[in-house]
């Protein structure tokens, strides 16, 4: 029960919050509160990344020769990737001590991950 809370809080703060310093504390104290051990909170992200891979798509980096409207599909995949990938980037959300495969699961290199991961944080640091 409280794994399908977590995850359907943190899909609805991944798609209608904005990305801040506030969200941030709200998931880290949901995860603290939920006494969830590293390997649900790997499975819960992991499980996020696949419904948004099944529904959106993967990260594609080259955007270009899309249609506006697949222009923007695509950098919202490349914001849902980064927020996901900088939560669990986070020592107090998750620890590394479990089986999390979000770069896989979006097709996303570690080079473009990291490219993902540096815009992010400086969004979060000036929002």
């Amino acid at each position: 029960m409280e794994e399908i809370l977590c995850i359907k809080y943190i899909r609805y703060a991944m798609n209608e919050k904005p990305f801040n310093l506030g969200m941030l504390a709200d998931l880290i104290q949901l995860r603290k509160g939920s006494m969830l051990n590293d390997a649900q909170v790997a499975k819960i992200l992991n499980e996020i990344s696949r419904r948004i891979v099944r529904d959106k798509g993967p990260v594609v980096m080259d955007i270009s020769g899309y249609s506006e409207k697949g222009f923007k599909r695509k950098l919202a995949v490349q914001a849902l990737f980064g927020k996901i990938f900088y939560l669990s980037e986070l020592p107090e959300f998750y620890s590394r001590e479990s089986s999390l495969i979000i770069k896989e699961i979006f097709g996303v290199t570690d080079e473009d991950a990291v490219t993902l991961l540096l815009l992010l944080k400086n969004d979060v640091s000036h929002g």
